[in-house]
């Protein structure tokens, strides 16, 4: 798979893998599906080459990357500004500009869910979501504040979004339905997590503060409407340290 430097990485829904090196260039690992048939390439698995994804036009690093479906790719720089790529297709699977999306906090980090939705959490630990977003429109039109000083860093997975507070305290967002895609209120459990991330299946990965990899099976979710029933208990990951993880389609 070749060697390389990130200080973040991030899984997309078609498997492309985004990095973030410790210069602020953002590259991508491609040919992880047929690119004719959008089919998982098996013969590798791990992709075909890194390319390098151009910088965004002022010219500042990216420190942080997320994406989601059908091209649905977002980043912040060390400004605390947030950008989007645009004119992702088959021919430009890296894209071909970052768009510079106006907001009114500095941005910490930002988590793209699989099925487009986007949040965002600020430098004050504010939580946002991007209001707008369509299968028509990747960018939407506005950002409405859910929550005031709460979290640090926050994942997006199939109908569900968990975060991290600044006392690596683990929550999830309660009430989220069709109908009310900004939930009602965050509800704490178990665990204590630098970062945690939940994807496309029924299990949530998480980071420690001496980078150990914890995991936790939480049960099929399949919907929007609340789910109550799930297990308490994180299980180690015995043999590796990480500081940052990012769980993808297929696992």
């Amino acid at each position: 798979m070749g060697t390389e430097t990130f200080s973040s990485v991030t899984i997309c829904a078609n498997r492309n893998i985004y990095g973030v090196g410790l210069d602020g260039t953002v590259r991508m690992r491609s040919g992880h599906d047929n690119k004719h048939r959008r089919t998982p390439n098996f013969d590798s698995p791990y992709g075909l080459e890194w390319s390098t994804v151009p910088a965004n036009p002022q010219n500042y690093a990216i420190d942080q990357v997320s994406c989601g479906f059908k091209g649905k790719v977002w980043a912040t720089n060390p400004n605390g500004q947030v950008f989007r790529r645009t004119e992702i297709d088959g021919d430009h699977p890296e894209g071909t500009a970052w768009t510079f999306v106006e907001s009114d906090f500095k941005a910490k980090m930002i988590a793209v869910g699989d099925d487009g939705p986007v949040w965002a959490t600020a430098e004050n630990s504010n939580v946002y979501r991007r209001v707008g977003i369509s299968n028509a429109d990747f960018e939407g039109n506005a950002w409405e504040l859910v929550s005031p000083d709460s979290l640090k860093q926050i994942s997006v997975g199939t109908c569900q979004v968990w975060g991290v507070n600044v006392n690596h305290e683990v929550f999830r967002r309660r009430g989220l339905t069709e109908d009310n895609k900004k939930g009602d209120s965050w509800e704490q459990h178990e665990g204590q997590l630098m970062e945690i991330s939940v994807g496309y299946g029924p299990v949530l990965w998480g980071v420690d503060e001496s980078y150990n990899a914890w995991f936790k099976q939480i049960g099929e979710v399949l919907e929007w409407p609340d789910i109550i029933t799930q297990n308490e208990h994180w299980i180690h990951v015995p043999g590796v340290n990480l500081k940052q993880l990012d769980f993808g389609k297929d696992g």
